[in-house]
């Protein structure tokens, strides 16, 4: 007696699941371990206290500092910092926040006031600053910039 072609197809297909299941069950996914890089003066990180890092768009890595802000291409560190009597420096070397807005500016925080880049503009390294002004009490100059976030609408939203 024949069995049935239907009931072979259906035995061959368990068989192959089975065989596949046993073979598949000794098979372990290999943990991808993190690498970690330590910068340092000899690389072009000469500031030894880190505040925070942000990665733009552009896969830049800019990194707050007591000394500035450096961004990172990935090959070699630029270094920003406060020089008097250019507006187009940031307000203070102590960088405390950072943050890249939706239209691709990049907002710093400093412990003397505000300041921001257009990211598509870095090669320039100008920022433009929003400074103390003794005079106006509503001037975000005025304070330590501590925190910079964007709500969903689109609005920056700045802790001093």
């Amino acid at each position: 007696m024949r069995e049935a072609p239907a009931f072979n197809k259906m035995k061959l297909r368990l068989f192959g699941l089975a065989g596949f299941l046993v073979l598949s069950a000794n098979l372990h996914a290999q943990a991808v371990l993190p690498t970690f890089a330590r910068f340092t003066h000899d690389d072009g990180l000469a500031a030894e206290d880190v505040h925070l890092l942000r990665q733009d768009r552009f896969g830049f890595l800019w990194i707050a500092t007591a000394d500035g802000l450096y961004m990172y291409d990935g090959y070699s560190f630029a270094h920003y910092q406060h020089t008097p009597f250019d507006s187009t420096s940031l307000p203070a070397n102590s960088v405390t926040a950072l943050h890249e807005d939706r239209r691709g500016t990049l907002w710093i925080g400093t412990v003397n006031g505000l300041a921001r880049m257009n990211l598509r503009e870095r090669a320039a390294g100008r920022f433009y600053r929003y400074s103390r002004d003794a005079e106006n009490s509503q001037n975000l100059g005025r304070y330590g910039i501590s925190s910079i976030i964007e709500d969903a609408a689109g609005n920056l939203w700045i802790g001093a």
